[in-house]
């Protein structure tokens, strides 16, 4: 059963389980976050949408996303996919590659649903990718980036940061003008 935008958004949510949290981040990304608003409850898609000024044209690209998730295809990235590294970032990944003997590895980015409802990120070393991933190159270190996280990914830099806090890495959301 596809959605359509005279379906409730809470029901969407509800009847789409395995999806959800993907579902959830859809709607984050064009600016409606539905979770938790009263009006989500009897709202279709489309009067929600309405409501925060969204064309029909915007609706239906709304639309098409959250099908593309349901079909295992994930949000589609608008534009050209912009994730980087900055310089303390990519010597990171290449130390670890060399530690663990994958320098050959590129590293792989998800977005996964973490136990509190939030996001945790997701980076690991792989040889291949998986079906769909998208493959990019920042600061020299090859990058998969897993297809159903990519639009809630794009535009993100992550950084290093070693000091009296911690180290580790970070993921910071650029804005684009």
């Amino acid at each position: 059963m596809p959605i359509t935008r005279d379906m409730i958004i809470q029901d969407v949510l509800d009847n789409f389980l395995d999806n959800k949290f993907f579902l959830i981040n859809a709607f984050a990304n064009v600016g409606l976050r539905c979770v938790g608003c009263g009006s989500a409850t009897h709202e279709s898609i489309e009067q929600g949408a309405k409501v925060h000024g969204f064309n029909d044209e915007k609706i239906d690209n709304l639309v098409d996303d959250l099908n593309r998730i349901l079909e295992g295809k994930g949000a589609k990235v608008e534009g050209e996919l912009n994730i980087s590294l900055d310089s303390n970032a990519a010597n990171q990944m290449r130390l670890a590659m060399e530690n663990q003997g994958m320098v050959a590895s590129k590293l792989r980015l998800s977005l996964n649903p973490a136990e509190n409802g939030r996001a945790a990120y997701g980076m690991r070393l792989v040889d291949n990718p998986q079906e769909g991933d998208y493959e990019l190159v920042s600061e020299g270190v090859g990058i998969y980036v897993c297809r159903m996280s990519a639009a809630m990914l794009n535009n993100i830099k992550i950084t290093y940061d070693s000091g009296p806090d911690g180290s580790g890495f970070r993921f910071e959301k650029q804005q684009i003008s």
